[in-house]
C-alpha cells in the first residue's frame, strides 16, 4: 500500500499535525508532484488503487487532472486523505462527477474538534461534506489529548449520513518537539477509555468505527472495556494491536515508513523494483527499531507481545521516547532548543562510516548491515565537526563558517535529534548534572 504525497502544503494547522516534519513554510516553498512523476509513481506502487495524501492534497493546482489520471484506468479506484478544506473548483467537479466515476472514489475526512475551525473553514467542510455520496465517506478522528471533544465527530456524521469513522492516536515526529503530545503511561488510560467510549457509542448509533495506525496496547484497556471492544459485533471490526504503515512516497520518488519515523526510516524508490520490495525494508527497519526501543520495561516479557498480538505500541512514540531518554540520561532536554545549545553531541563509534570511491557516500548499520545514510548537508558537516568537546553553540558557529550562511540553533537541533534517531550521535553527560527530572 502506497499513499502518494502529491503536495507537502496545507491549508490547516492541527494540532496533532503528522507531517510536521515535512511540512512546506507557505505556498512558495510547497514541493508539488508533476503530471509525469505521478504517473511513473502510479505504475511503480501498483495496485488497483491511487491513494492521494498530503499535505492537503486537494491544494495540489493539478489535483483535478492528478485525479483524472488516476481514474483513466478501468476499473481502477481513488482513495483521498483530506481535510476537507476544499477550494471552490474541487468541490464542484467532484460533486458533478459521473456516478461511474464517483463510485470508483472513497474518502477520509480527517476532521478537527470546531475550535480549530475558523467560522469560513467550517462552512467549507461542511459544503464539501455534503458533496460526495455519504456512503463513499469515513470520517477520522485523531486523539491527542485526553479530555478532547469527540461529539462532533457524531454529529457530522449524522448530520451528513456518513456511517465509518475511523479513529487514531496522535504519534510524534521524532525531530519536532511541537508534536511530542502524549506520554504513553500518563495518557494512554485515559485515552483507553476515551477509544473504549468512541467505539461502543459508534456501535449505539448502528455506525462502524475502526482503529488505524497509532493504537492503544491491550494492556492499558481495563478487562471490561477489552470484552466489549472484542465482542463480535455486525457494524464494527475488533480492534488491532500491531501497526503496518504503508508507503508514504512524495514527489521526487523519496519515500518513508511513516510519517512519524520520516526522519528516520527512509528510502528512495530508485533502490527498490517495487512497493512490495520497499514495504518489507521498511518493516525490516522498524521492527529493529521496534525491539530496541519498546514502549514500558514490562513490555519484555508482555504475553501479549510474546503471542504476536500486540506489536508493542507506535514505532514513532517508541523511536522518540527511547531518544528522549538517552538524551535526559545525560542532563539533555532533547525538546528544548535552548536547553541544547549547550549540550554536548559525540558520534556513536561504530554506527556509521564513509565510503570510498569518487563521491563519499556516509553508511549507517541497520538490519545488521551497511545502508546508505540520506544525511542533509548541515547532518553531513555536523558528523564531520562533532568531536565530543564542543556544545551546540559551538558546532552551530562551525557550521556557519562552513556552509557560508547563519545555521540556527534550532536546525543544528532538528538535526541531532534526527542523528540520534539513526543510531549515529549520543550525548556526552553535563558536568555536574544528572537526569532530568
Amino acid at each position: 500500500m502506497v499513499n502518494l504525497v502529491i503536495t507537502n502544503a496545507c491549508n490547516l494547522a492541527c494540532p496533532f499535525c503528522f507531517a510536521s516534519e515535512y511540512l512546506a513554510d507557505g505556498a512558495a516553498d510547497a514541493e508539488r508532484m508533476s503530471l509525469e512523476q505521478f504517473r511513473r509513481h502510479v505504475a511503480w506502487a501498483g495496485g488497483d488503487t491511487v491513494r492521494f495524501c498530503g499535505g492537503e492534497p486537494t491544494v495540489h493546482p493539478d489535483f483535478l487532472e492528478l485525479l483524472a489520471l488516476a481514474l483513466d484506468q478501468d476499473g481502477r479506484r481513488a482513495f483521498i486523505m483530506t481535510n476537507g478544506v476544499w477550494p471552490d473548483a474541487v468541490r464542484r467537479r467532484l460533486a458533478e462527477l459521473p456516478t461511474g466515476q464517483a463510485v470508483r472514489i472513497t474518502y477520509l475526512f480527517n476532521v478537527l474538534e470546531p475550535a480549530f475551525y475558523t467560522a469560513a473553514q467550517a462552512h467549507m467542510l461542511d459544503q464539501t461534506l455534503a458533496a460526495p455520496n455519504p456512503l463513499a465517506i469515513t470520517l477520522g478522528l485523531t486523539l491527542h489529548r485526553a479530555d478532547q471533544d469527540v461529539d462532533h465527530v457524531f454529529h457530522r456524521a449524522r448530520r451528513h449520513g456518513i456511517r465509518r469513522i475511523r479513529y487514531s492516536v496522535a504519534s510524534p515526529n521524532a525531530t519536532d518537539p511541537g508534536s511530542w503530545l502524549l506520554d504513553a503511561r500518563r495518557d494512554f488510560p485515559a485515552l483507553a477509555a476515551l477509544v473504549h467510549r468512541v467505539v461502543m457509542e459508534g456501535r449505539a448509533r448502528g455506525l462502524t468505527v475502526h482503529s488505524d495506525c497509532g493504537y492503544i496496547p491491550p494492556c492499558l484497556f481495563t478487562d471490561a472495556q477489552r470484552r466489549d471492544l472484542e465482542t463480535p459485533h455486525p457494524s464494527a471490526p475488533g480492534p488491532a494491536y500491531t501497526c503496518n504503515g504503508p508507503v508514504d512516497l512524495g514527489p521526487t520518488g523519496e519515500a518513508w515508513r511513516c510519517y512519524g519515523l520520516y526522519s528516520v526510516v527512509r528510502a528512495h524508490t530508485r533502490e527498490h523494483a517495487d512497493a512490495a520490495s520497499l514495504h518489507d525494508a521498511f518493516e525490516r527497519r522498524a521492527h529493529e527499531l521496534g525491539d530496541a526501543n519498546l514502549l514500558f520495561d514490562e513490555c519484555a516479557a508482555c504475553d501479549w507481545r510474546a503471542r504476536g498480538q500486540c506489536a508493542g505500541g507506535c514505532y514513532a512514540l517508541r523511536v522518540t521516547a527511547t531518544a528522549r531518554q538517552h538524551a535526559s540520561g545525560a542532563g539533555v532536554d532533547l525538546a528544548d532548543d535552548e536547553s541544547l545549545r549547550a549540550a554536548v553531541p559525540r558520534l556513536n563509534a561504530g554506527a556509521f562510516h564513509v565510503t570510498g570511491g569518487r563521491l563519499p557516500v556516509l553508511m549507517v548499520r541497520e538490519d545488521g548491515a551497511w545502508a546508505p545514510l540520506d544525511a542533509s548537508p548541515v547532518e553531513e558537516r555536523l558528523l564531520g565537526c562533532c568531536d565530543g568537546v564542543r556544545d551546540v553553540g559551538a558546532l552551530a558557529v562551525e557550521l556557519a563558517r562552513g556552509l557560508g550562511r547563519a545555521v540556527p540553533v534550532p536546525e543544528v537541533a532538528r538535526a541531532l535529534r534526527r542523528l540520534q534517531g539513526r543510531g549515529v550521535v549520543g550525548w556526552v553527560a553535563a558536568p555536574g548534572r544528572g537526569p532530568l527530572a
